[in-house]
């Protein structure tokens, strides 16, 4: 068991981090978030505090295989590379609520080629992989779906922000791309 507290307790520190460093100070914030940070954050306890509900009344085993959430755990961390990658490729340009930089450019390169909004799909990623390696159907679902869900709320946010601020540009990208998962969505 210290393998999975040890992957999920460096998750969950990473993303608290995260969610502190690189927010958009106070003082240039702005309304285009719509409050978008804190519903992602509502779901993300709302799922995860059901889930544990859920568990210790109804074990309903993903598989009887103890290998499933050991894969979960990998799933986590692919999840978490994934964003790291995309978060490092936006570099200064990425915050962890929406807001575009006066000096912002648009990223179609690298894991943004097909895919506008890697880091979400990363993330969206490592809580399947959470809910796998707890290794019951209804962990998983009630993980996914409200996280999945503040996702899909944000993204529909972010890119009327980023099609005010690009216009044409960002609607011809994502023409040519996707938003989470490649080729598919």
């Amino acid at each position: 068991m210290t393998i999975f507290y040890f992957i999920w307790g460096i998750w969950f520190l990473f993303e608290i981090f995260l969610s502190q460093k690189k927010r958009t100070p106070k003082e240039l914030r702005t309304d285009q978030d719509k409050g978008s940070f804190n519903v992602l954050w509502l779901a993300i306890l709302f799922g995860i505090s059901l889930a544990i509900i859920l568990m210790m009344n109804f074990y309903v085993p993903i598989s009887k295989i103890m290998v499933v959430p050991y894969i979960g755990l990998l799933v986590i961390i692919l999840g978490l590379i994934i964003r790291i990658v995309s978060i490092k490729t936006l570099a200064e340009n990425f915050s962890t609520d929406v807001n575009v930089r006066k000096s912002q450019k648009l990223m179609t390169t690298g894991i943004y080629k097909k895919i506008r909004h890697p880091a979400y799909m990363g993330t969206i990623i490592s809580f399947i992989g959470l809910g796998l390696s707890l290794n019951n159907w209804l962990a998983l679902i009630t993980i996914v779906l409200p996280v999945v869900g503040a996702f899909l709320y944000r993204i529909k946010i972010e890119e009327n922000v980023l099609i005010e601020y690009f216009g044409d540009e960002y609607i011809n990208y994502s023409k040519k791309t996707k938003k989470l998962l490649p080729f598919i969505f």
